[in-house]
């Protein structure tokens, strides 16, 4: 029994070692690690939509200062031309005043030289009157024949010389007649250019197609159809007040945009037209409703009579 207990304590039972599958640690959980890239991949694509965005803003931001500068330089270049158009009708206006005055005074001045000659022709007329009268008296005192032939004789010598400053002073005022006839007709060929003569209807434009002056083109316009070529001028209608029967109208003429605001019915609109500063004449007779205009375009047929260059 001891030996028993001795071989125990001397050999004691052994246990065994731990294994090697019980040393290993167990497995962390990889959702960490999935979610940090999941993050990464998020901050990533807002990194990119940012600077995506910013890229977008700069082209826009320069898209925004080109058109800026563009409608600056429009502004500009249409300043100039209204500031062009207002020169030109300025001295259009000095023109027609200094004509209207140039008119009236060769007028006064035809009118001077009338007076003058009547004057004249009374003053020989009573003259020749005078002159009448003497020889009768001397006829009548004188009963010799050869002082009644030598009176005779010397009142033919007399009559002759009045009846030649008769005819002479009858020559110069049928000649200041015909000037005064061409002076008058002047006058009225440029009363005929300052305000034309306009058809408020068919009939009134029928007539005026009779006088073979001018050409006339007819127009039906609506603000719908933008620019309307009529005559070979481009027409577009901006605005109406068709209970007030005005209207508003652009045009282009030789590559220059002019607007005419607020113009009534019947109202003659004239301007150049070409090198030979043609006087063309708009006309709208009618605003039978909203957005619509009816009327006409008078052209001169003479382009060379009808020029107002200045040489």
């Amino acid at each position: 029994m001891n030996n028993f207990i001795d071989d125990k304590s001397k050999n004691p039972i052994q246990t065994n070692p731990p294994s090697r599958t019980a040393l290993q640690q167990k497995p962390q959980p990889r959702w960490g690690l999935f979610g940090f890239l999941i993050i990464l991949v998020i901050q990533g694509f807002l990194i990119y939509q940012v600077l995506g965005n910013k890229t977008q803003i700069s082209e826009s931001q320069n898209q925004l200062k080109f058109l800026t500068e563009e409608l600056t330089a429009n502004l500009s270049s249409q300043e100039k031309r209204i500031k062009s158009v207002n020169t030109a009708l300025l001295k259009e206006t000095q023109r027609i005043g200094e004509t209207q005055k140039e008119l009236q005074q060769t007028k006064s001045d035809n009118q001077e030289t009338t007076r003058r000659i009547q004057t004249q022709q009374r003053r020989s007329s009573r003259q020749q009157q005078e002159s009448v009268k003497k020889l009768d008296a001397k006829i009548s005192q004188k009963a010799d024949d050869q002082e009644l032939s030598a009176l005779k004789s010397s009142a033919k010598t007399q009559f002759g010389t009045v009846n030649k400053n008769v005819e002479s002073n009858r020559a110069e005022l049928e000649k200041t007649k015909k000037t005064l006839e061409g002076a008058n007709r002047d006058i009225m060929d440029v009363r005929s250019t300052l305000t034309q003569q306009i058809a408020r209807n068919k009939e009134e434009l029928n007539m005026l197609r009779l006088k073979g002056e001018r050409d006339f083109f007819e127009f039906d316009i609506t603000k719908k159809q933008k620019f309307v070529s009529v005559g070979g001028i481009k027409f577009r209608l901006t605005r109406t007040k068709w209970k007030k029967g005005r209207y508003s109208i652009r045009m282009v003429v030789d590559d220059r945009n002019i607007e005419r605001k607020s113009k009534f019915v019947n109202e003659p609109v004239q301007f150049l037209v070409g090198p030979t500063k043609l006087r063309y004449e708009l006309v709208v007779n009618e605003v039978p409703e909203k957005d619509r205009i009816i009327g006409y375009l008078s052209v001169p047929k003479n382009k060379v009579l009808a020029s107002e260059r200045r040489n």
